[in-house]
């Protein structure tokens, strides 16, 4: 869960898969529109996530599957 987070704060994240097939878990304070996303596995794969901060929670969105070619 997120700590130390301002309110009204924008939190950007890259996740980049290694070799594929990594998910990522997250706290009960994470929330995502529709629920939580399918994430990209595929090997290299990037994830970009974007967090606003409110009150002790991080709400987020995903674009998914930036793929170096």
């Amino acid at each position: 869960n997120p700590a130390y987070g301002k309110d009204g704060g924008f939190y950007v994240l890259a996740v980049k898969q290694s070799v594929g097939g990594h998910t990522l878990s997250f706290g009960n304070q994470y929330y995502f529109a529709g629920g939580l996303p399918t994430f990209s596995t595929a090997p290299s794969a990037v994830d970009i996530l974007t967090f606003f901060y409110y009150q002790g929670n991080m709400y987020g969105t995903v674009t998914q599957a930036f793929l170096q070619v």
